[in-house]
């Protein structure tokens, strides 16, 4: 039943090794990067580890958070994952400043490239200074490596074989129509195939010579059970048995760009896409039980953080720790910040869909006047509620900081009680129709006590 993924795991890319599958999706600021998921049924998925360990190679400081800078809306865009003579190899496009895809000359930004012997890791990373933006890897059978990419007209480019410069291009290969992106190349009995988005629905390009000309097909149109908001943007992937299938993700509000598996079947050698709530599993000879059980709850008992967090941005290594505490989870503040958005060391889940609902246990002993520690939903809205420290004591509180321009904040706190003692229990909660968070609070490990009215939470793209 679709949603594969009932949360935020956009631009989807997907690629089969054996009988193992691996998607790929962006994540755009957070830290790590580009997570990537293992399943042997492509239905059942589990984290197995991220593409970009950081931005780094970028030598963009507003990824570290100096003085309330931030990188929201760059980081990664659309990577590509493909296989090649042992080696796994992503590329995406990160952006330096937003600017207008269809004028590279625009464009700042760059490719970066990551590889690795295991899709575990370790990921290393090189950038190669090309605007290539929605990029699509190709590993042609002579030997040559190519990039898709473009948004309305579709480029070609040749990389090196090493994958560290641009030795060709780009060349114009396709005009579309607007926002005609997303390009996944498939070589497919002899035929280049490319599968793209296109006016909110999926397409595909073919032809017999990579560099055209190519026929276009529209191959999936439908809402689904989401109005308003059409299939678009994925990959396809065959199984050992000869299905193909398709995997394209779909805006559904509060929980993001959701990816959704869907049955493919070839028609006058057209890639049809069929859009479907529920159908039989793919026969991918796999057939034991569930291997991904739940993966998303932690008790911070592992000396390496869980492969289910991301940090928004990068971490201040210096402020957190899994070993100073072992079943904790230590936070300390290192840098000052006026609302959550620009809170450094703030480490994140997406929400899950139909509802969704978290709880934590804080130990505020070591909390300081000043500080803030607690629970919240990063959302173009933010809200948490946190213990805060003032004048020597400490308060809950259930703060609200709508968005009233692309960076400025105001912040209102909507209830505060004392808080007595020193652990304290949180939790938050997302009805399944419902564009707001609940938050309660607990001191003695049992009744849970509501704090504040129900907050909005709009979807925020990055």
């Amino acid at each position: 039943t679709n949603p594969m993924l009932d949360a935020d795991y956009p631009d989807s890319e997907v690629i089969r090794v054996g009988d193992d599958y691996y998607y790929l999706s962006s994540s755009f600021h957070f830290a790590p990067s580009n997570p990537i998921m293992h399943s042997k049924d492509l239905v059942n998925w589990k984290p197995i580890g991220y593409t970009i360990p950081d931005y780094k190679a970028m030598n963009d400081s507003r990824y570290d958070m100096p003085n309330g800078e931030t990188a929201y809306g760059l980081g990664s865009w659309a990577p590509s994952l493909r296989y090649h003579d042992g080696m796994f190899y992503s590329i995406c496009y990160v952006w330096l400043k937003p600017g207008n895809v269809n004028k590279p000359e625009e464009l700042d930004g760059r490719l970066l490239v990551s590889r690795s012997k295991s899709i575990e890791g370790p990921w290393k990373t090189n950038v190669i200074d090309a605007h290539l933006y929605d990029p699509g890897l190709f590993f042609d059978d002579d030997g040559r490596v190519y990039v898709f990419h473009g948004q309305t007209d579709i480029y070609l480019t040749e990389l090196d074989k090493d994958l560290t410069k641009v030795i060709d291009g780009p060349k114009l290969i396709y005009r579309g129509t607007p926002y005609f992106e997303g390009t996944h190349a498939y070589k497919i009995n002899g035929m280049y195939y490319l599968y793209c988005t296109g006016g909110g629905h999926q397409q595909a390009l073919r032809s017999k010579n990579i560099l055209g000309p190519y026929e276009h097909k529209t191959v999936c149109v439908s809402d689904l059970s989401f109005p308003a908001s059409g299939l678009h943007q994925g990959a396809l992937i065959d199984t050992p048995s000869g299905e193909w299938w398709a995997i394209i993700f779909q805006d559904r509000g509060k929980h993001g760009r959701s990816p959704m598996l869907l049955p493919v079947t070839w028609v006058d050698g057209w890639p049809i896409t069929h859009p479907v709530m529920t159908y039989k599993k793919p026969n991918t000879g796999w057939n034991e039980p569930n291997p991904n059980a739940d993966w998303m709850s932690d008790e911070f008992d592992s000396p390496k953080l869980g492969l289910q967090w991301q940090w928004n941005h990068h971490p201040d290594p210096a402020g957190w720790s899994l070993a100073e505490r072992p079943g904790f989870l230590r936070l300390r503040t290192t840098s000052k910040a006026d609302v959550l958005r620009r809170a450094r060391n703030t480490i994140t889940q997406r929400i899950f869909g139909p509802d969704s609902g978290a709880e934590t246990k804080l130990d505020v002993s070591g909390l300081k006047d000043g500080d803030y520690a607690g629970l919240g939903l990063l959302s173009q809205h933010g809200s948490f509620v946190a213990v805060v420290g003032r004048d020597g004591k400490k308060f809950i509180q259930l703060i609200y900081q709508p968005n009233v321009g692309w960076i400025n904040f105001e912040t209102r706190v909507l209830k505060e009680v004392p808080l007595e003692g020193n652990e304290v229990r949180f939790k938050a909660a997302i009805a399944p129709l419902e564009y707001a968070v609940q938050y309660w609070h607990s001191t003695d490990g049992g009744e849970w006590i509501p704090i504040g009215e129900k907050l909005p939470i709009p979807y925020e793209f990055f």
